[in-house]
């Protein structure tokens, strides 16, 4: 229950925006194109390559088959895609993301409280910055994990604490000390983004949130989602 209409429509709104903005980076994502099955590394042709033959099918199978990769290749040729190349996902299946993905997402505001030192806590404050980040973290379960959706949208915060794996060097490091707090957000890949990406891998993010102690953090999240568990 919203405490007045204003503050629902504002809501409304919210959720509007940041649902556009994951479509659109979900479709710029899955539309990335790559070589056909039919092309080899080097982009040559294959279809005429002798391969072991398939199991058999029936003529209405055939049909089938066929009339599906006509529906396709259709609508990426409307997509404009060069001969010899293909959408990372089909456009049903970005259709089928985009109808269930509105469904399903959910948007969180997290506001992580500093933990000052109080009177009688004094040795606790004495402990290293590590060990005080050891100890954050375990009271709030964000260490290093994957998102199990299909993607995340984040806040950049004025706060530092998002911190995201780099599988070029595999070292974790803090984007938030580069970007503009007032100007971007952050899109990392979940789970569910391996399942459709089969044809060129978009793995999970590895990230994980440390804060100091002593400030606090507000961070607006959006969670793409395309399935619950009810």
């Amino acid at each position: 229950m919203f405490p007045s209409q204003e503050i629902y429509d504002k809501f409304k709104q919210l959720c509007a925006a940041w649902e556009g903005a994951a479509m659109t980076c979900m479709h710029t994502v899955l539309s990335e194109i790559v070589p056909s099955p039919q092309q080899d590394a080097n982009g040559n042709d294959r279809s005429g390559e002798t391969e072991s033959a398939p199991e058999a099918k029936n003529d209405e199978n055939d049909d089938v088959d066929a009339e599906e990769k006509k529906q396709e290749k259709e609508k990426q040729e409307n997509e404009s895609i060069p001969d010899g190349y293909e959408a990372l996902c089909t456009v049903d299946d970005r259709k089928n993301i985009e109808q269930f993905g509105g469904v399903h997402s959910s948007i969180s505001l997290i506001h992580y409280f500093n933990k000052n030192c109080e009177e009688g806590e004094e040795e606790k404050c004495a402990l290293s910055e590590d060990e005080k980040l050891k100890n954050r973290v375990l009271e709030v379960p964000l260490d290093k994990h994957v998102d199990t959706g299909l993607m995340t949208l984040i806040t950049c915060s004025d706060v530092a604490g998002l911190e995201v794996l780099d599988r070029k060097t595999n070292k974790y490091f803090m984007p938030e000390q580069i970007f503009d707090s007032t100007k971007h957000i952050f899109v990392i890949a979940g789970r569910k983004m391996e399942l459709f990406t089969w044809k060129k891998p978009v793995n999970a993010t590895w990230h994980a949130v440390k804060i100091p102690l002593q400030f606090e953090r507000n961070s607006l999240l959006y969670f793409m989602e395309i399935q619950k568990d009810h």
